[in-house]
């Protein structure tokens, strides 16, 4: 997606040096103007969530007052929030970063779509959350690395980051 010359390349490391620059990288990406770029938007993501639910309280009808309550929940989020669409990654995360010569490189964009631009930052976050509760990540650094990445998207929201 975006790269900066030739460099000797390393992993990056979200949690260290590395967060600001590629938060702000990342937040670039999602900078992009894609408005001319039609997509299904909230109504499309309410009714693939309740498809979603509605199989689940087949699967398991034990649960349906917990699904209901899920689905509530998440109906009031959608509406709450407004529709960011944008150019993604899909993929991000720490390992899909390069950096050389101080400057962080994205790799592997075979999956970049068109789609709510927080979705790379949940799904980075999700990711965060399920390596500290396996161990693989300090609850500090996963801390530091999310943070960097909600300052980024603040920036962009301000409208102090441009693609």
């Amino acid at each position: 997606m975006a790269c900066c010359g030739e460099a000797q390349w390393s992993l990056s490391d979200l949690t260290g040096s590395d967060g600001p620059a590629t938060g702000e990288l990342l937040a670039r990406v999602h900078a992009s103007d894609l408005s001319i770029l039609a997509r299904g938007g909230r109504r499309r993501d309410l009714a693939f969530s309740e498809t979603v639910i509605d199989d689940c309280a087949h699967l398991l009808p034990n649960f349906n007052d917990r699904l209901e309550a899920v689905r509530e929940s998440l109906l009031a989020a959608l509406i709450s929030r407004p529709d960011s669409p944008g150019l993604i990654h899909r993929d991000f995360s720490a390992d899909q970063v390069l950096i050389g010569s101080g400057c962080p490189c994205l790799i592997d964009s075979d999956r970049s779509a068109t789609s709510d631009r927080d979705s790379d930052i949940g799904s980075f976050l999700a990711r965060l959350d399920e390596e500290v509760l396996d161990g693989t990540t300090a609850p500090d650094a996963a801390a530091r690395a999310g943070d960097t990445l909600q300052h980024a998207r603040r920036l962009r929201q301000r409208g102090r980051l441009k693609g």
